[in-house]
């Protein structure tokens, strides 16, 4: 009894010649409604442009990614801290010394600005 491999490889090749005939009319079909564009209209810009987006984009799919979750993470912490933080102004506030007028930022100005008095 021949073995499964053998009776299958068998009926395959009775209808071999039938499949590739069929094969190469659809091809044919295929090839008439796609218009042929020669390579070399390609310019180098464009070759380039492909090849960057291959390199870069495409085969760093996975990369890409962890990149966009570590961002939607940063931004949902951002979120959540933003809900939960107090509305009251924070403790420094308080310490902070009260606005001065025009005149005494002068005079602070000008104090700061004098020139050091001269060594005994």
């Amino acid at each position: 009894m021949p073995s499964l491999r053998a009776s299958l490889l068998a009926r395959h090749a009775a209808h071999d010649p039938e499949l590739t005939r069929r094969r190469h009319a659809v091809l044919a079909d295929l090839s008439a409604l796609v218009p042929a564009t020669p390579r070399s209209r390609r310019t180098a810009a464009s070759a380039i442009l492909t090849t960057l987006w291959r390199e870069l984009f495409v085969a760093a799919r996975p990369a890409w990614a962890a990149l966009a979750c570590a961002w939607l993470l940063l931004i949902g912490l951002a979120a959540a801290e933003r809900s939960t933080a107090p509305d009251a102004p924070p403790a420094f506030a308080a310490e902070l010394p009260p606005l001065l007028s025009w005149s005494e930022r002068e005079r602070a100005l000008a104090a700061l600005l004098a020139p050091p008095p001269p060594p005994p």
